[in-house]
């Protein structure tokens, strides 16, 4: 099968479970940096978000509900200034208040990355059937 990401794609599985790590800690590290939201609810619950040092620490995290996002309606979950994001989707609130996506050009980056590794894999497998 075709390789699009060489350095994720062909990974040991323990590199990618470290790299795995490394990035959810980066996340909470910066939700509780930058959302007040994500910062109040770990000191409520008296949780650690450097504590993690295992993918099986993830059962630890708490959930983000539907709920908790209209709260936090319209921009008050966004991790990074409003300047930074260059896309927002928008659901359309039929059934209660609308959930806004924002998306920094980092994110975009990741996001068409993904898609393109996915959609060549799919590629591959289909014409493998032909």
């Amino acid at each position: 099968m075709p390789v699009w990401n060489e350095k994720f794609e062909t990974m040991k599985r323990d590199e990618l479970e470290q790299e795995q790590l490394e990035r959810l800690q980066q996340t909470l590290s910066r939700v509780y940096r930058r959302v007040s939201h994500y910062q109040d609810l770990f000191n409520e619950i008296d949780f650690d978000p450097y504590s993690i040092s295992s993918l099986t620490d993830l059962k630890k995290i708490p959930y983000t509900t539907k709920d908790t996002l209209r709260l936090a309606y319209p921009y008050d979950m966004f991790a990074v200034p409003l300047r930074e994001v260059v896309r927002m989707q928008s659901t359309s609130g039929t059934t209660g208040q609308p959930l806004i996506v924002g998306h920094s050009r980092n994110d975009i980056e990741h996001w068409t990355e993904l898609r393109l590794s996915r959609t060549r894999r799919l590629i591959s497998k289909i014409s493998s059937l032909l």
